[in-house]
């Protein structure tokens, strides 16, 4: 959309709005507009309601207000034209505003709300099939290496997306954000608070994926050092304290699923809708993949070589 039409939708529905600024756009179509007038600036959601609906983000926001939990709050609801209005929490994101001396703390403040987060009960809410984590994972087939590089499947990373779908299934089960990464979680300073955003696609799934999100980045080179001192933390305030389970391989696991799948999101995002916006991300999602997998799954040296080297002929000729 353009900011004039974003100034007379939010106008028409209650919200006298002077200037609105985009702030991001979504893979999912959704956009996001700071709106603002002299007194007051708030956040406008469009989704158009043809390819998706507020709904399961208003239920949730609902839950994570009840059992106080730092989110994004809806304000005001238009189904029929797809809009949302949210309180503004500032777009002080974690990728923005990361840095060696901040890091740290910040991990671990979003770690905290990842526990807080996990272990709430919100009515309501589906869980990930087996059959939706395999087809989400074969997007990287399907999509990445058949259609964006033109490569031909192999049995080897058939293998690898069972023998992926096999752990994840394994792990414990908890709401699961689905995309708690960094420029999903907003610092607001004056509070000292991380808050979450982009939580409408929560369900029930597997604690590596989120786990994943926050500590496998898709902007930074893997640092495996790191990441063992942030699961030895995540562990200690989590509700799996107490257990026997290898957190480094919960992460493992959840990361490769989710890269494989935002993967074959991104070039189908390319393909379809000539969306190109996230292209560059591609190269850094790939080569995290690559660092996180073991070196002796099941297509790790088809990977390694043959699909590295076709994807950065395809990048170098975008």
């Amino acid at each position: 959309m353009k900011s004039e039409e974003v100034i007379r939708l939010a106008s028409d529905n209650g919200y006298e709005t002077k200037d609105a600024v985009a702030l991001k756009r979504e893979a999912s179509g959704r956009e996001y507009w700071r709106i603002s007038n002299t007194n007051s600036s708030y956040v406008l959601c469009y989704q158009d309601p043809l390819e998706g609906s507020h709904d399961t983000f208003i239920n949730i926001s609902k839950s994570l207000e009840n059992h106080k939990i730092n989110a994004s709050r809806v304000l005001f609801h238009n189904p029929e034209i797809g809009i949302t209005i949210q309180t503004d929490i500032g777009d002080a994101d974690l990728l923005s505003i990361m840095n060696e001396e901040n890091k740290k703390s910040l991990i671990q403040q979003s770690l905290e709300l990842l526990c807080k987060f996990q272990s709430i009960d919100i009515p309501n809410l589906s869980k990930f099939s087996k059959k939706e984590l395999e087809d989400q994972s074969s997007l990287f087939i399907e999509v990445f290496c058949s259609q964006f590089l033109e490569i031909k499947s192999t049995d080897a990373l058939k293998e690898l997306v069972k023998q992926t779908v096999e752990n994840i299934m394994l792990q414990p089960w908890a709401n699961c954000h689905f995309d708690y990464e960094r420029r999903n979680l907003i610092s607001n300073l004056t509070e000292n608070k991380i808050y979450m955003i982009d939580y409408q696609d929560t369900r029930i799934g597997p604690i590596g994926i989120d786990i994943a999100g926050i500590l496998l980045d898709h902007y930074y080179p893997l640092n495996k050092k790191d990441i063992n001192g942030h699961l030895d933390f995540y562990k200690s305030i989590s509700v799996y304290k107490d257990k026997e389970l290898d957190f480094f391989e919960i992460l493992r696991w959840g990361g490769i699923q989710r890269n494989l799948r935002i993967l074959g999101v991104l070039s189908r995002l390319s393909i379809e809708k000539n969306l190109d916006f996230r292209l560059k991300d591609i190269p850094m999602i790939f080569n995290n993949l690559i660092a996180i997998m073991p070196k002796n799954s099941p297509g790790y040296s088809f990977l390694t070589n043959t699909v590295k080297n076709k994807l950065n002929e395809r990048i170098h000729n975008l």
